[in-house]
């Protein structure tokens, strides 16, 4: 078996939440091409996935040694720093994604939430201004310029509110594994425990980047731990609305 060939199945273990034997199979690929620079940063993603930050860092950083023009790995790497509370840093990693790929909304959704971090408002909310117009642009063409595989199995935590005349009339969190994203027919999320599917609107100004920890539901009780990215939505006469 080649390295990309483990590489795909690696992806494939992922996908459906097998962390442990993705994390292997990426392992047995950088066995065959140890200077794998997709091989990396898929370990990296994947360590990541784990709770093992350092390693995931590491991971990164090794990738971009061997391609250090893939805004992905920048990309991963300035969330993986911001899980380590290390903003600043972060800041430069996510700015040299955007070297790299100026035209990407959610690039630039989470370089304002690093800002934010920061404490530079200002400079937070120009930022978020640059998204939406990126987001406004290429959605004249039916485009959206996110890369849909940054999404696509991460954990996501997501409170929603069912609104009635402005009445709150249920609240519950729902928590899951993004399984697709499509720019025109949303973000699905396969719900953890039942597997049902919910659709939500692609409104990529909803989810923000989760901080490490556990995160107990008001509803249930039941407590999740390190989620890649938490939103709050608003139901509204069978309308969904995402707010931070």
């Amino acid at each position: 078996m080649k390295a990309e060939d483990c590489i795909k199945k690696a992806s494939e273990y992922y996908h459906c939440g097998m962390f442990e034997l993705a994390l292997e199979t990426v392992g047995k690929a950088l066995t065959l091409e140890e200077n794998n620079a997709a091989g990396w940063l898929n370990r990296g993603v994947m360590l990541e996935r784990l709770g093992r930050h350092e390693e995931a860092l590491e991971a990164y950083s090794k990738s971009l040694a061997i391609d250090d023009a893939n805004a992905d790995a920048w990309f991963n790497k300035s969330i993986t720093l911001a899980r380590l509370e290390r903003y600043a840093d972060a800041l430069a990693a996510v700015d040299r994604a955007i070297d790299l790929q100026s035209g990407d909304a959610g690039t630039w959704n989470f370089k304002s939430d690093i800002l934010s971090r920061l404490g530079r408002d200002d400079d937070a909310e120009a930022a978020r201004q640059k998204a939406l117009q990126i987001a406004s642009c290429n959605g004249a063409n039916n485009r959206c310029a996110i890369d849909q595989t940054r999404l696509v199995g991460k954990y996501v935590l997501i409170g929603l509110t069912t609104l009635d005349d402005e009445c709150v009339v249920d609240q519950k969190q729902i928590h899951g594994y993004v399984s697709r994203f499509d720019e025109r027919e949303g973000i699905a999320i396969k719900i953890a425990h039942s597997g049902k599917e919910c659709v939500f609107p692609p409104d990529l100004s909803s989810l923000k980047l989760a901080r490490p920890g556990e995160y107990r539901l008001k509803t249930t009780g039941e407590v999740v731990i390190d989620p890649d990215l938490i939103a709050t939505w608003y139901v509204i006469q069978n309308t969904v609305t995402g707010q931070f």
